[in-house]
């Protein structure tokens, strides 16, 4: 199955990914994402490639880094297909950095736990993102690596301690052959109580591999240095307020975004009327770019009187075919190098509504 994956999403969502705690910097996330769109690309539309050879010869923890950065995205168009997700102002946060309150309480602060949280009408979903490079010829297992297998474990333990909480997980796999992607889901009718429903790939695509949900795990069977506190497995079950953890949680994204708007240098135009902040970028990390890359930061949200255009199979921006992604505050653009760099007003002309 082809699972649409754009790069702009890509870099935006990872663009998103700090930890609140720790300094963020606009100038860390541009270099960040010139180094991401420097090994990965999408030159035939919406199918990502990777720069193999580069990678292969790279240090290992940049390997992780590119492929965890992969991992995140893919895990992001993962859950739109499978659960029709939407991204938006309050749909979306990471277990890394909860904010204080109802959240904390019902879900803990350390061990097992999966990366993000994606909310839905009927309720949460956790999603689990993970990313390998793979050396072999084919670029998928014939049978669940034991790394998955582990994983998988964990996470089953963790939403039984959760009443069966949704989960699901995507492991990206990156090779010579291209970029690949397992998703693992619940087996039906073991996806938890809160009525969460899949899309079309249940209906259409018949899974490879049944995994039957396992016993609960001890604690002698975690990864080593995992927290194994009793109160880190077993988080209280209060009932949550939702609008309350959804403030918060837009508080703190705001609090990200005004940092990455104070550090991004002077204001470069306006962007639906709103000043912006950013800059265009090479990703000439390992030579002659094949993309430039753009993220821009409004200064607040908004007024939504335009709405952002939706463009699935990338746009033309001055010549040069482009993958956009404009959501709330933050715009991302990955752009074919060559010829000059369209203007704030070009850009709000092709993404916005009249």
């Amino acid at each position: 199955m082809d699972l649409p994956v754009h790069l702009a999403r890509l870099v935006h969502i990872n663009a998103l990914a700090c930890d609140f705690r720790r300094v963020v910097d606009y100038r860390i996330r541009l270099h960040e994402a010139r180094l991401l769109t420097s090994y990965l690309a999408a030159p035939s539309g919406l199918a990502l490639q990777v720069d193999y050879s580069s990678l292969l010869a790279t240090s290992l923890h940049v390997r992780r880094f590119i492929s965890e950065c992969a991992g995140l995205g893919v895990m992001t168009a993962g859950s739109e297909s499978l659960f029709s997700w939407k991204p938006g102002r309050n749909t979306l946060h990471s277990f890394d950095v909860l904010p204080p309150g109802p959240l904390q309480t019902k879900y803990g602060t350390f061990g097992v736990r999966p990366d993000l949280l994606f909310h839905l009408p009927n309720g949460p979903v956790a999603g689990e993102a993970r990313g390998r490079h793979r050396e072999a010829k084919t670029l998928f297992p014939k049978n669940p690596d034991s790394n998955q297998k582990k994983r998988l474990l964990q996470l089953a333990s963790w939403s039984a301690d959760l009443q069966d909480h949704p989960y699901f997980m995507s492991w990206v796999w990156i090779g010579a052959t291209g970029v690949g992607v397992d998703i693992f889901i619940p087996k039906a009718g073991w996806l938890g109580g809160d009525g969460v429903q899949l899309g079309a790939i249940q209906e259409e695509y018949e899974p490879d591999w049944w995994i039957e949900p396992p016993r609960r795990v001890r604690g002698s069977e975690l990864d080593d240095g995992m927290d194994r506190r009793p109160s880190a497995l077993r988080p209280g079950r209060r009932r949550t307020n939702v609008v309350a953890i959804r403030d918060r949680t837009d508080e703190r994204v705001g609090d990200v975004l005004d940092t990455l708007y104070r550090t991004a240098g002077p204001t470069v135009g306006s962007f639906a009327g709103v000043p912006v902040r950013g800059s265009w970028a090479s990703a000439d990390e390992l030579g002659t770019a094949r993309h430039d890359v753009l993220i821009g930061v409004l200064a607040e949200y908004p007024s939504g009187q335009r709405r952002a255009r939706r463009h699935p199979e990338g746009i033309e921006l001055a010549g040069k075919r482009a993958d956009v992604h404009l959501e709330g505050r933050l715009l991302t653009v990955v752009r074919e190098t060559g010829g000059t760099w369209p203007s704030w007003a070009q850009l709000e002309d092709e993404l916005l509504e009249v």
